[in-house]
């Protein structure tokens, strides 16, 4: 928190009295990256072109989390923040779903997706930026573009293989995460 508030000029005592803790100072930065998170999602849902949008909010997204790691760990689920994280996935799925039945009603998104795909896809993006940050920042873009192409219902091979995850599963991805980050920590 010393850290904290010389970094943004002022005492410790003014800190600590807009912020009565590390753990209030870190849930009021996080919903203000979930309002903008949020943000991108509704002005995707806002576009006429449905698969537009969609891929506009995941480029928007990939974007967010490689200029801001704590977001990605925290909304994707990490140890930290595994309230926060759930709440604010919670918050975006009816976004997200809504968004993916628009863009499949129109034509343009594979129909046997489901809305729970997405956030496995933002997973994979996730991890091409965790994989190619060092040598190559700007690799998770062309991964998100193979992507996209395989979302088009203009490029679907056939049927997709096993069956969407549900929400419940999709909770158990965020908190199976969070040991390995533990390690990778050590």
């Amino acid at each position: 928190m010393d850290d904290v508030a010389r970094e943004a000029g002022c005492g410790i005592g003014t800190l600590y009295r807009r912020f009565r803790s590390k753990e209030a100072l870190v849930d009021a930065l996080f919903d203000d990256r979930l309002d903008q998170v949020a943000a991108v999602w509704r002005v995707a849902l806002e576009d006429e072109d449905p698969m537009a949008g969609l891929v506009a909010a995941l480029h928007e997204i990939g974007g967010m989390f490689a200029l801001d790691r704590g977001l990605h760990e925290v909304l994707l689920g990490s140890r930290w923040g595994a309230d926060l994280g759930l709440a604010a996935r919670q918050a975006l799925r009816p976004m997200v779903t809504e968004l993916v039945g628009r863009a499949q009603d129109a034509g343009q998104l594979r129909g046997d997706l489901d809305g729970s795909d997405i956030p496995i896809i933002v997973y994979m993006v996730a991890a091409a930026i965790d994989y190619t940050d060092g040598a190559s920042p700007d690799a998770w873009r062309r991964y998100l573009s193979l992507l996209v192409d395989g979302l088009s219902a203009d490029h679907a091979s056939g049927p997709l293989p096993g069956t969407p995850p549900c929400t419940i599963e999709l909770e158990a991805v965020a908190t199976a995460r969070r040991p390995s980050h533990h390690l990778r920590e050590m």
